[in-house]
Formats: structure tokens, sequence, C-alpha cells
């Protein structure tokens, strides 16, 4: 199983791939585009700062850094589960916002419902 993120240098941008993004995602505020997460250059020592305090094993252009304790696998469970809420999230507000009002009142009456029962 892959424990370790390989962060490939493409230009001005650092890109990660598929569950690389996801663990990526779980611990920044970058987004996954078509399983990709990229980020500038120059943010790459923030990256590596966050990467090396989570205990996460990586890459940068194949040379790689290793922690006796390797939380990959943690942070790609959160990222997946985080990514998947948003997407939940983000569907949900587009067909609410196709709604007549009183179909929004009533989910908003549910919705309220739900939280502070």
């Amino acid at each position: 199983m892959k424990e370790s993120i390989d962060l490939k240098s493409q230009g001005i941008f650092y890109n990660v791939y598929d569950k690389d993004a996801y663990v990526l995602y779980s611990i920044t505020d970058y987004k996954i585009t078509n399983g990709r997460l990229g980020f500038p250059k120059e943010k790459i020592d923030k990256i590596r700062e966050i990467l090396d305090d989570k205990n996460i094993d990586y890459s940068i252009d194949g040379v790689g850094k290793t922690f006796n304790k390797n939380n990959y696998n943690k942070y790609y469970k959160l990222g997946t589960k985080s990514y998947n809420n948003e997407m939940i999230r983000n569907n949900l507000l587009k067909n609410i916002k196709t709604l007549p009002h009183d179909k929004v009142l009533e989910i908003n009456k549910y919705v309220n419902y739900i939280i502070y029962k």
C-alpha cells in the first residue's frame, strides 16, 4: 500500500495526484481538480513543514523523507471523507438554488430540526 506523497515539480507548481491529493487536501486549503492538487512552488517550505509536523513521508521529484511513524493512511482517510462531504454539500447547494422559495424554507426548517433536536 502506498504510504508516501510524491510531489512533482511542473513549471511554477508542485502537483500531487490520486491518493496523494487527498492526503494534502486533508491538511491544507488547496482544492482537488480532476484527481490533482497543485500549489505554487514558493509554498513548498510551508508544505514540507506541515508534512514534517504530521509525520507524513514524502518525496520531492524523487528525493524522499521518511519517518519512523508514518501517518499517510490516516490523512488519506480524512482527506477522502472531507472531499466527499464537500462534494455532497456543493451538489446540495447547487440543487437548492434551483428550488422555489417555499421549498427552500421547508428544507431549512427540516435541517434546523435535525441540527437542533
